[in-house]
């Protein structure tokens, strides 16, 4: 072992006294790390499986024209980066029962062409909080009024993705039911889903260029939560950045104050012969090991955490877009937090190096040597 790891790791069991509430702050800032992550990551795969999994990626449409009579499925289905293509037919209308009448959007779909979570079974599948303010339940019967017909629907399903936007005021039907009940044959569009949600943009002029239809991508129409989506983006980076921030000045703080006490021990090496580079470097390894230490016990304790929220999740009022908390391990971060943690342990040591590398055999007094006892 080379003597700086070794002095180094037997400096750091000896001050233990100071090291150890170190290595819990550090531990601290990791797991605070990881949390906020994981947080985030739980948001974004509550926004992919559930929202997203009713929600079109894209929205093709003809613009002007009311309704669409060519047949482009396949057209659309060989872009690059399309996933699934499927017709819908999508109206407005005024769902009712009783007295009690409720605004929604008729969304016809082709159950077998489109793969969502839910299946209409031939009937309506509404969402829960619609099915509250109207008070029905599965196999209900409703009245359905459109600009072109009033018909009856029977609730054959609901579902909910969180969103109160979608959950009360969608109404899925079969594409065919709604296509005989309006008179028509055509559609209003296709809904696309894509094989990666960050090139959507590319893929919507993509698909213009081959289709000549308008396209539209999912947070368009859905402007609300992209922007809380973003949001908490945002915000999980700015904590990232605050918590490397504290580091770096805490680090930097008990590291000079780790060193002046070390002061008589590394006159002693001054003495052995020992370079003021190579006690530059004894700080330097101070910091990486303290940061290594902190991140690994911050990385346990984070994990336990975030499975603990898993298990028991934090239930939300119902005025937020969810139900619950999400929270997903994000193990994807890992990197970007060990570099946070152990490369602030390493800036903030640049300061308190520089005092290690100028100890001098001249001036090391009998005060220094009384002050670093």
């Amino acid at each position: 072992m080379p003597w700086v790891l070794y002095f180094s790791l037997r400096q750091l069991r000896a001050y233990a006294r100071h090291t150890l509430p170190a290595v819990l702050a550090l531990a601290a800032g990791t797991l605070g790390m990881l949390v906020v992550f994981s947080f985030s990551a739980g948001f974004d795969d509550h926004l992919e499986q559930d929202l997203l999994g009713l929600v079109p990626h894209l929205y093709l449409e003809p613009g002007i024209v009311h309704w669409l009579q060519a047949d482009l499925s396949d057209t659309a289905g060989g872009v690059p980066g399309v996933a699934e293509v499927a017709p819908y037919l999508a109206v407005s209308g005024l769902l009712q029962r009783g007295d009690i009448a409720e605004t929604v959007t008729v969304r016809g779909v082709d159950w077998e062409q489109e793969s969502l979570p839910v299946q209409g079974d031939g009937g309506a599948v509404i969402g829960e909080a619609l099915a509250r303010r109207l008070h029905v339940h599965i196999g209900d019967a409703l009245t359905l009024t459109t600009a072109a017909q009033t018909f009856e629907v029977q609730v054959a399903g609901t579902f909910r993705t969180g969103y109160y936007q979608q959950d009360a005021e969608v109404v899925y039907l079969p594409l065919r039911h709604v296509q005989e009940v309006l008179g028509v044959s055509g559609i209003s569009g296709y809904g696309v889903r894509a094989d990666d949600l960050s090139a959507l943009d590319r893929l919507a002029d993509r698909l213009a260029a081959a289709t000549d239809l308008w396209v539209q991508p999912w947070y368009y129409r859905h402007s609300a939560l992209y922007a809380a989506w973003q949001g908490q983006r945002i915000g999980a980076w700015v904590c990232f950045g605050f918590f490397t921030l504290l580091i770096v000045v805490g680090m930097a703080n008990f590291l000079h104050q780790l060193t002046f006490r070390q002061t008589q021990p590394m006159w002693t090496l001054r003495v052995m012969g020992a370079s003021p580079q190579q006690l530059a470097r004894l700080v330097v390894l101070q910091a990486v090991i303290l940061g290594a230490v902190g991140a690994a016990v911050g990385t346990g304790a984070g994990w336990l955490l975030v499975r603990h929220f898993a298990a028991f999740p934090v239930i939300l009022p119902d005025v937020f877009y969810l139900r619950e908390l999400p929270i997903l391990w994000a193990a994807h971060r890992l990197g970007w937090v060990w570099l946070a943690v152990v490369g602030g342990s390493w800036v903030g040591a640049l300061y308190p190096l520089l005092h290690a590398s100028q100890v001098g055999l001249e001036e090391v007094t009998v005060d220094d040597y009384r002050a670093a006892r």
